[in-house]
């Protein structure tokens, strides 16, 4: 009976991962896919207290730099800008 249970709950997950037929299943849409949907040019320089670099992924094929600002808010910012490119050379230094 318990191999029985498994094989049903096996076939049902099998059929809900195939019947989405290339579409990824709606509880991993707001895995996959890119956290930066807009970048800024500029952000003040004083107010940021962190920054991660996302490289590109199967998910994602853009590079996302995103800056941790004072109060707990995060913007992005371009990745071929000049002031990103500053940045990441300072902190890579």
């Amino acid at each position: 009976m318990n191999t029985a249970i498994r094989c049903i709950v096996l076939l049902g997950c099998m059929l809900n991962f195939v019947s989405f037929a290339g579409r990824a299943p709606l509880f991993l849409t707001a895995v996959i896919r890119c956290r930066c949907l807009k970048t800024s040019s500029r952000v003040n320089l004083s107010l940021i207290t962190g920054v991660t670099v996302i490289n590109p992924s199967p998910y994602c094929d853009k590079t996302e730099v995103i800056v941790q600002l004072k109060g707990k808010r995060e913007r992005c910012l371009d990745p071929k800008g000049k002031l990103t490119q500053a940045l990441l050379q300072y902190i890579h230094r």
